[in-house]
């Protein structure tokens, strides 16, 4: 449970407390490509709450 705990925060934290949504909308930008640009705000906000 706690591995799947950490992937539903991680997934809540890219799309509601970043601007993931809108970089994955850029034309030509994968979903990866997003995700790999927004990691380190999802990281920071993941930290600041331990």
């Amino acid at each position: 449970m706690g591995r799947a705990v950490g992937i539903t925060i991680d997934s809540h934290v890219r799309h509601k407390m970043t601007n993931y949504e809108s970089l994955y909308q850029i034309k030509g930008l994968i979903r990866e490509e997003a995700h790999l640009i927004i990691l380190p705000e999802v990281l920071g906000i993941l930290r600041s709450w331990q």
